[in-house]
C-alpha cells in the first residue's frame, strides 16, 4: 500500500487538481483501512453494518443427568464408581434476546459480533447441593446430615476438562453458553456403597433460582 501511495505522489507532481484528487483518494483509503483494522480488533468476525442484531440467550431451565467419563448416560438406579460417575447440568430451555450497540459513526449503526455459541445474559451466583438423606464420605468421618449444603465436597469442571476447581472458584466470572455442559465430581470416596439423595439449587445473577429436585447418586 505504501509503494502505491509513493507512486501516486510522483505521478501527480505539482498539478493542483491532481493533488486534490490524490488527497481525497488518500483520505478515503486511510479511513477504510482504519475501519477494517478497528473492526478486526473489536470483532474478529468484522463489522456488520445494517444486519440483524447479535443474539444472546436468557436461560429458562436446566437439564441434569449422570454420565461416565466418556459422556455415556448412566442409569441413576444402578451403583457406579464414585470417580467414574459425574452429575452433569446443561442449559435446557432459553429465550433468544437481541442486543444492539452503535460505534458512534455518523449515519451508521453497527452491531457487535454474534457469539458462537450464544452467550447467556446471566451467570451463576451460587450452586448448592442440598442433602435429602444422611450419608457418609471418606473413612466414616465426614457425615452429611439431611438439609446440609454439601457442595464443598464436589469439584466442578467443564466439558470433560481435567482442570478441577471448587464450585465457588469455578463459577467466579464464568460466562455461560447455550451448548455448555458443567460437570461435578465427588472429592471423597463414600465410606461404603451409598445412595446420595439431593436437590441441586442453581441461583443466577438475575435473581432466578432453578431447583433440580430429587436427584440420586448411587456410588461406591
Amino acid at each position: 500500500m505504501i509503494f502505491d501511495i509513493l507512486n501516486k505522489v510522483k505521478a501527480v507532481g505539482r498539478k493542483p487538481d491532481s493533488m486534490k484528487k490524490f488527497v481525497a483518494y488518500f483520505a478515503l483509503t486511510f479511513l477504510l483501512q482504519g475501519m477494517t483494522i478497528s473492526c478486526g480488533l473489536i470483532c474478529p468476525c468484522g463489522c456488520d453494518f445494517g444486519s440483524d442484531p447479535p443474539k444472546r440467550i436468557n436461560i429458562q431451565g436446566w437439564n441434569s443427568f449422570l454420565t461416565a467419563p466418556n459422556f455415556q448416560i448412566l442409569d441413576t438406579a444402578q451403583v457406579h464408581d464414585y470417580d467414574k460417575s459425574f452429575p452433569i447440568i446443561e442449559v435446557g430451555n432459553f429465550n433468544i434476546v437481541e442486543f444492539k450497540t452503535t460505534l458512534g459513526l455518523p449515519g451508521h449503526v453497527a452491531y457487535a459480533c454474534s457469539p458462537a455459541p450464544l452467550e447467556a445474559v446471566q451467570t451463576f451466583q451460587q450452586i448448592q447441593f442440598i442433602a435429602r438423606n444422611q450419608f457418609t464420605l471418606d473413612s466414616g468421618t465426614d457425615v452429611i446430615q439431611p438439609g446440609a449444603d454439601f457442595s464443598s465436597r464436589f469439584w466442578m469442571t467443564h466439558m470433560g476438562s481435567t482442570h478441577l476447581e471448587s464450585i465457588p472458584a469455578f463459577i467466579a466470572g464464568l460466562m455461560i453458553y447455550d451448548q455448555d455442559r458443567f460437570e461435578f465430581r465427588l472429592q471423597k470416596k463414600p465410606h461404603a456403597e451409598t445412595v446420595i439423595k439431593y436437590d441441586l439449587i442453581l441461583t443466577m445473577t438475575d435473581g432466578n433460582v432453578f431447583e433440580l429436585r430429587n436427584q440420586n447418586l448411587k456410588v461406591r
